[in-house]
């Protein structure tokens, strides 16, 4: 699917219908990436084709980052905690990952240059019910889901610090840590 993409301040812009995700989705390429219009082609068409398995684990990714927060709170206030005082949705372990996609907000596809050939790596970016200050961001190699988490612009020149260093910790696409 050919993206029409204009020139902003730091992307090339532009936007299109997703029919998996039942949405507008703004899509943005940094003005300096070496990326032709048939990357972002098959970045886009990657995305329209994601398999049932591909929806599964970001749903199951998604949810392991909003309970992970979720603790974070409850260990922070103690019996104290409430989840309407937190004004969170009520995320447990019993939530069906299937639903969580209606606590996420993706708002972009963020288009990355790639760092082999042949690669393709995308991300989505946009917020969440439970984590509204660093909302949420997906990154994909290749079509296959690589970190799920609170926006940290997880390019592909820093995906191996979510997947080998410290920062694996805060990797939910990783269901073994």
């Amino acid at each position: 699917m050919k993206i029409e993409l204009t020139p902003g301040k730091y992307f090339r812009e532009g936007k299109y219908y997703s029919k998996r995700f039942d949405q507008e989705m703004e899509v943005a390429v940094a003005l300096d990436a070496k990326v032709s219009d048939e990357y972002i082609s098959r970045c886009v068409d990657t995305v329209e084709s994601f398999s049932g398995e591909t929806i599964t684990e970001l749903c199951e990714a998604a949810k392991r980052y909003a309970l992970a927060f979720i603790e974070l709170l409850k260990e922070d206030a103690g019996e104290d905690f409430s989840f309407e005082d937190e004004d969170l949705p009520v995320i447990t372990e019993d939530t069906p990952a299937g639903e969580m996609m209606q606590y996420v907000q993706i708002g972009e596809l963020l288009i990355d240059e790639p760092e082999q050939e042949g690669q393709l790596y995308f991300r989505f970016s946009g917020g969440c019910d439970w984590e509204i200050e660093h909302g949420f961001e997906a990154a994909f190699q290749d079509g296959r889901l690589v970190y799920v988490g609170a926006y940290e612009q997880v390019t592909p020149s820093r995906l191996g610090y979510y997947i080998n260093k410290q920062g694996r910790e805060w990797n939910y696409a990783i269901s073994e840590k």
